[in-house]
């Protein structure tokens, strides 16, 4: 795992070398692929929305942490008026984007065993695809909806960081910290955007392309 580290950070771990030996070595391709490698699941994006807002029993999520924030804060009314319409904007993307999500994944499911076939499609197997097989074609309409979701709750998250900056330090509670977390929610929209797209568009040359079946046979976290 070192060495993978150092590769993923431009050697910034172990600096320049020339020779590698390795030791254990059955478990290189699963190390490599942790390191190196764009994974996407349905965990994934229900982990990103669910930190954003969920509700249940009741209604948790930074998103709902900051809106209680913003009305208790020391905040001019424009101020509080622009941040709690971003915000509760944001609260109306997710419910659609998580609805998004689970169709798309599990069309993807029910498209992955069709196209295996009754033989090899066996909970918790692995396979490899290939860009010639087009093998995402039935679901385009799913993968388009996915991403133009996430992408839209990304954009709403920068501009409420952009936002932010011109709002007075300690103007409400624990406003550091909300801030770092959307910040990080903006990152995490960013990269299941980039690996989802990587994945169907398999556009990046000297990648090996495999999908996982989910390890029961009713469930869709491919």
């Amino acid at each position: 795992s070192l060495l993978f580290s150092d590769l993923a950070t431009n050697n910034a771990v172990l600096g320049e070398y020339v020779n590698v030996v390795f030791d254990e070595a059955h478990n290189l391709e699963k190390t490599a692929t942790e390191y190196l490698g764009y994974d996407a699941t349905l965990w994934q994006f229900r982990d990103f929305l669910n930190k954003l807002y969920q509700k249940d029993r009741s209604e948790t999520g930074v998103l709902i942490q900051l809106k209680r924030r913003i009305m208790a804060g020391q905040l001019k009314q424009f101020q509080r008026e622009a941040l709690l319409r971003m915000n509760d904007g944001l609260l109306d993307k997710v419910p659609g984007a998580r609805k998004t999500a689970q169709a798309f994944f599990r069309k993807l499911t029910r498209l992955l065993y069709e196209a295996l076939g009754a033989d090899k499609a066996q909970p918790g197997s692995r396979h490899r695809y290939k860009p010639e097989q087009n093998l995402f074609e039935p679901i385009e309409q799913q993968y388009s909806k996915l991403f133009e979701d996430i992408t839209e709750i990304k954009k709403r998250l920068a501009e409420l960081l952009e936002y932010f900056t011109d709002v007075p330090e300690d103007s409400f509670e624990y406003q550091r910290q909300l801030f770092q977390e959307i910040s990080s929610k903006h990152m995490q929209a960013d990269l299941l955007i980039r690996n989802i797209q990587i994945l169907i568009r398999q556009k990046e040359e000297g990648f090996v392309y495999w999908f996982e079946l989910p390890n029961r046979a009713d469930s869709d976290d491919t």
